[in-house]
């Protein structure tokens, strides 16, 4: 169960983060500089995926 919630608050975690980039940046650069921003930064989150 523990495993579920790290993953729901990464993920959470991972869309609030590219969806302010996309805000405050604009449009998709904005949000391709978040996702990028966010899977750099979340390399743990790789983990959980395996």
């Amino acid at each position: 169960m523990n495993l579920v919630k790290t993953v729901a608050l990464l993920g959470i975690l991972s869309a609030l983060l590219v969806t302010v980039s996309y805000w405050l940046i604009g449009g998709t650069t904005g949000a391709t500089i978040g996702l990028l921003y966010s899977c750099y930064n979340e390399p743990g989150f790789l983990v959980f995926l395996r």
